[in-house]
């Protein structure tokens, strides 16, 4: 049987609390493979969710935060600890999806990767498909998010017979791809 793993929500940096109290914790239950935590979930956890600061999760958890409060919209998929949320994420965590490391990658293991340069070369990022999801969009707010502005990808990498990957003209999906 699988059992439950653990995550601490703390209102300090570098995971420190400082009263025993301080710290949240937040589990993936025994014998499950996710978990949706919504902003009502942390809140009746005991933490104000802009007030995370920082997240220590189980090794074999793969942790995705959501700006939205119901596990939907912006999002970024983080597969260690955080001992400090980056700027992106400071007051701003709505929703948060646990996976079991085993789980996510036998669905998500292998993400396409975009980059500024041709040849793989610049700054990088991974498109990730969350497990049971058949498509994955990300349209110029969700690749900003990311920190790939428009028109700045020169090169991408497509794991081997994984994915179909349609770059379109428009933000809609629709029309010339």
């Amino acid at each position: 049987n699988k059992p439950a793993l653990k995550v601490f929500l703390y209102p300090e940096i570098n995971m420190e609390s400082n009263q025993e109290d301080d710290k949240v914790e937040i589990n993936l239950p025994a014998g499950k493979n996710s978990k949706k935590i919504h902003q009502g979930d942390i809140e009746n956890a005991g933490i104000d969710s802009s007030k995370i600061k920082s997240i220590k999760k189980h090794d074999d958890i793969i942790m995705v935060l959501f700006k939205n409060p119901d596990c939907t919209g912006d999002k970024q998929i983080f597969t260690e600890s955080l001992t400090k949320l980056n700027s992106r994420w400071q007051g701003k965590i709505g929703s948060i999806y646990l996976f079991r490391r085993k789980y996510f990658n036998k669905w998500s293991k292998d993400p396409v990767e975009i980059y500024e340069k041709p040849e793989y070369e610049g700054v990088g990022r991974k498109l990730w498909i969350l497990p049971k999801e058949t498509v994955g969009r990300y349209n110029k707010s969700a690749l900003k998010f990311i920190g790939i502005d428009n028109n700045e990808i020169s090169s991408l990498k497509i794991p081997k017979e994984k994915w179909i990957v349609k770059l379109y003209k428009a933000d809609d999906f629709v029309g010339k791809y």
